[in-house]
């Protein structure tokens, strides 16, 4: 009910954006794996295509579901043991149905858009560090706090937090008019207190599988930190029914 009425569902629904489509093949296929692994392991073939479909759909896909599937393998891998043939198989159809788009993302195109939009190309990072650097007469101590890639893994780590913004969440939405309606957050300012109920309740009551639901959001949420726009309302919306389960716990 609550991702229903929700206005960062409901405007990227709206606009038929490829992310939703790959939101949806990622709530099913992690429903499906929890299913095949209660009742039914038959269904288990089905999880991996539809996960791996999210990966063909929209490029943070790519990025959020093989973390998301390395989780739930080593979190229950004594499950999957338990019906071997049916775990290899799914596993091989997965490798299978996932080499052209792992072909896809070592191509000259996959590389250009990934470059035009990532802060590890941003050579202003460098050349901000290179000045610190000379500023403190190039000293051995200055070349380790102003390392360039410790400089970028900082850059990263604010790009990532952007995202968790309450301003964003629930005060305007993301900053592009095509992802927001600007009036409001990605999330109702009147869900701010169940959301932080639901987080407490979620981590207190700590029911089966609860781990899925912070985990998700929080790997839903890596791609986005490696863009120079943040935050970004569609490349995060794999982490999007995270955030509305989290509020109707509290609710």
């Amino acid at each position: 009910g609550i991702l229903a009425v929700s206005p960062w569902h409901i405007m990227l629904s709206r606009a038929a954006f490829e992310a939703n489509v790959a939101t949806f093949f990622i709530v099913l296929g992690i429903f499906l794996f929890f299913y095949s692994l209660r009742t039914k392991p038959i269904l288990l073939p089905l999880a991996v295509i539809s996960l791996v479909s999210a990966m063909y759909t929209f490029n943070s896909s790519r990025i959020v579901v093989p973390i998301l599937g390395l989780f739930l393998v080593c979190a229950f891998y004594k499950k999957l043991l338990k019906h071997i043939k049916i775990s290899l198989f799914s596993f091989i159809l997965g490798i299978v149905i996932v080499l052209p788009v792992l072909l896809f993302m070592t191509s000259s195109q996959a590389k250009l858009r990934f470059n035009e939009v990532n802060i590890f190309t941003d050579i202003g990072i460098i050349d901000r560090t290179n000045q610190e650097i000379k500023n403190d007469n190039n000293s051995s101590f200055s070349k380790i706090i102003h390392n360039r890639r410790l400089a970028y893994g900082i850059e990263y780590v604010h790009h990532y937090l952007d995202n968790l913004a309450p301003q964003f969440l629930f005060i305007k939405g993301d900053g592009n008019p095509k992802f927001s309606i600007q009036d409001v957050g990605q999330l109702y300012i009147w869900e701010i207190p169940f959301f932080i109920a639901g987080i407490f309740l979620l981590f207190r009551k700590k029911g089966p599988n609860w781990w899925i639901v912070p985990i998700w959001l929080l790997v839903g949420i890596i791609p986005a930190g490696f863009a120079r726009e943040t935050p970004h309302a569609l490349r995060i919306e794999s982490s999007l029914p995270t955030f509305q389960i989290v509020t109707a716990i509290g609710l």
